[in-house]
C-alpha cells in the first residue's frame, strides 16, 4: 500500500507519490484497465483514448473498461459526451473495450484496476479522490492510495 498524494505548493510530499505517476505505471506495466470513476472531462477522455491508440498502434494492445459514474443522472456537457461517443466508437471499433454510463444511482466512486492476462489478481489498484480529469496535470489537491496487495486488488476488481 502507498499513499498518493497531489504535489501542490504549499502542501507539497517528497515522500508520496503522484496519482499520474501511478496510473503512468499502471498503464505501462498491465493488459487491462478497468477504471470506474464519478466525473470525467473532455480532455481526460481525449488523453486516455490517445493512450490506449499508442499501445494498439505498437501492438501491445491494452484493454479498457471505462464507468461514468455521476454524469448519467448530472449530465454531460456536450463536448464530454461527444468525446465519451468518440472513446466508446474507439474501443468498440479496435475490440478492446466499452464506455458504460451508471444511471441507476449515483456513483461517485473512483477506482482504478490494472490486470496482466496471465496473472490472477490484478497487478494494482488505486482507490481514493482522483477523477479521470486527475491523469492531466491537476491543480487539485487529491488522495488515493496504490494496492498492490492481491486480496485488496481483487476486491477493487468490479
Amino acid at each position: 500500500m502507498k499513499l498518493l498524494l497531489s504535489n501542490i505548493k504549499p502542501c507539497e510530499h517528497d515522500s508520496c507519490s503522484s496519482f499520474g505517476e501511478a496510473f503512468e505505471n499502471g498503464v505501462v506495466s498491465s493488459d487491462n484497465i478497468k477504471i470506474a470513476v464519478g466525473y470525467i472531462t473532455e480532455e481526460s477522455l481525449l488523453e486516455l483514448k490517445s493512450i490506449l491508440f499508442f499501445y494498439f498502434n505498437e501492438k501491445k494492445i491494452k484493454t479498457c473498461s471505462l464507468v461514468i459514474g455521476m454524469h448519467g443522472r448530472e449530465g454531460f456537457t456536450r463536448p464530454q459526451y461527444d468525446a465519451a461517443i468518440d472513446l466508446a466508437t474507439f474501443l468498440k471499433e479496435k475490440g478492446i473495450g466499452s464506455v458504460h454510463i451508471c444511471t441507476a444511482f449515483k456513483y461517485h466512486g473512483k477506482t482504478y484496476v490494472f490486470r496482466k492476462t496471465d496473472v490472477s489478481a490484478p497487478i494494482s489498484a488505486m482507490l481514493g479522490s482522483s477523477n479521470l480529469g486527475n491523469i492531466l496535470d491537476s491543480r487539485q489537491w487529491e488522495v488515493d492510495v496504490l494496492f498492490d496487495e492481491e486480496d485488496i486488488t481483487a476486491k477493487l476488481d468490479i
